[in-house]
């Protein structure tokens, strides 16, 4: 009899017990998507293709000029050279595109010295550019990936042409400028300087 009770008492214990755990499982679950989901920005939609074959007509009656004498050049390889991904939105930045650029590109152009990044900011439906790395470059843009492969390579294209080898001064965003006047408050303050700078900001030209 005492036995009965023994084991009673266990599988009431257990019926207890997993119950509890698989509740406090889900709260932790539950309480980690909605920490991924708040902290990541919203994924901007992109539109549609705006032709068939996007990349196709950038490279229409393109006529490049090889960087090296004898070095001859098939336009239609830029297919592979330039390609286009997209990327998961992460950062207040809102990077979504990522433009792959293979070392052939160099037969081109020079891509940091002859201003891949300021051609690329001057195609139409793209946001912001950023050259983070000799062979990638980080795009925001809602045009649909084939018509942003498309821009890199008319942007290319215009480099092979026409280089721009001094980089275009673009302000300051409003946000840098306020935490640079901070860091300079402090660094001021600890030198027995009162009073806070006031840094001057001026509106963002249009491009």
């Amino acid at each position: 009899m005492r036995d009965r009770a023994v084991v009673d008492a266990r599988l009431s214990w257990r019926l207890l017990l997993v119950p509890r755990l698989f509740l406090a499982a889900g709260v932790i679950i539950w309480a980690l998507l909605n920490v991924l989901m708040a902290r990541r920005p919203p994924q901007p939609p992109r539109r549609p293709p705006s032709a068939g074959d996007p990349v196709g007509d950038a490279l229409a009656g393109a006529r490049p000029v090889p960087r090296h004498a004898g070095d001859p050049l098939d336009v239609t390889d830029l297919r592979w050279i330039v390609t286009v991904d997209g990327l998961e939105v992460e950062d207040e930045d809102g990077f979504n595109t990522v433009v792959g650029l293979d070392d052939a590109v160099w037969a081109y152009a020079d891509v940091a010295a002859d201003g891949l990044e300021d051609a690329l900011t001057d195609q139409p439906g793209i946001d912001a550019v950023e050259h983070t790395d000799r062979e990638v470059v980080l795009v925001r843009s809602s045009l649909a990936l084939p018509d942003v492969h498309a821009a890199a390579v008319r942007a290319l294209l215009d480099i092979n042409r026409d280089p721009r080898p001094l980089p275009r001064r673009r302000p300051l965003q409003p946000a840098v400028v306020l935490a640079v006047a901070d860091d300079v408050a402090t660094v001021m303050s600890g030198h027995g300087f009162t009073g806070r700078p006031r840094p001057r900001l001026l509106p963002v030209a249009a491009r």
